[in-house]
């Protein structure tokens, strides 16, 4: 195993921490959009625009979900690997989750890159329930999947998967919602997924298109010497280390050796 895959606990739990903040930041900006939008879904838009400002009614505002988020591959993770959620959902109230005339209610997720530029596979590659069933992606700015959970009962528990490839490490929003117009969160199990450096192949790269190859995979130019090398050459990569292929923490900075005079 690579020395660069050795992390510190402590040097993981900062890097999540930066992420996790990072997400909630951005969390913040995007949940009323994206709540605004399921209810224009639901409803429609000018009921939509007019709810939204009124206060949750008790049943939607209770807290009566226990969410548990298990990500595999743990942190941090391959570049352009699968990752699985396994999202378990027990109802530890004393009824059934909303459903019918009071609301509905369902589990909800939806990605937030964090602390990158690059955008981030916005959703998931699927989402299905225990018995295999397909949850609802819905389009928006901030794209999120439904999966239905209502009526469910007291006491019960259920397993939701959720899948997504590792491009850019991500916040994921996972909660209980019971929903009319607007939503009230039941429960919330949120995870980050920090994604690593997977070095591309560099060779014949100039080195402004070697920067930009690396950024795509969360990697970084470092050292860069020179290599006498004929003319047509020059200026393009030689060599390169580590090589390509090779699984580094995020960040990490990858030497070039480049064709010169």
């Amino acid at each position: 195993m690579l020395p660069a895959l050795h992390y510190s606990a402590f040097v993981l739990a900062t890097e999540i921490e930066s992420f996790s903040l990072a997400g909630k930041l951005s969390a913040q900006r995007h949940l009323s959009g994206r709540r605004l939008v399921r209810g224009v879904v639901r409803k429609a838009a000018a009921i939509a625009l007019v709810v939204s400002a009124l206060a949750m009614s008790p049943a939607a505002a209770s807290g009566d979900a226990l969410v548990n988020t298990v990500q595999s591959p743990p942190n941090p993770v391959p570049f352009g690997q699968d990752v699985t959620l396994t999202i378990t959902v027990t109802n530890t109230g004393p009824r059934a989750f909303p459903s019918g005339n009071e609301a509905d209610t369902v589990l909800s997720l939806f990605v937030l890159r964090a602390q990158s530029d690059r955008v981030a596979p916005n959703t998931y590659t699927s989402v299905t329930g225990a018995n295999g069933q397909a949850c609802v992606p819905t389009a928006a700015k901030v794209p999120f999947v439904d999966c239905a959970l209502s009526g469910f009962p007291a006491g019960a528990t259920t397993t939701f998967t959720a899948v997504i490839n590792a491009q850019v490490s991500v916040d994921h929003s996972i909660s209980v919602e019971a929903c009319r117009v607007d939503c009230g969160q039941l429960g919330q199990g949120d995870v980050t997924t920090i994604v690593g450096c997977g070095v591309p192949a560099l060779a014949g790269r100039l080195v402004a298109d070697a920067r930009r190859a690396l950024a795509a995979q969360n990697c970084a130019l470092g050292k860069v010497s020179r290599k006498s090398a004929p003319k047509r050459k020059r200026g393009r990569v030689l060599a390169q280390t580590p090589a390509p292929a090779t699984q580094l923490p995020p960040g990490a900075k990858v030497a070039v050796v480049l064709a010169g005079p």
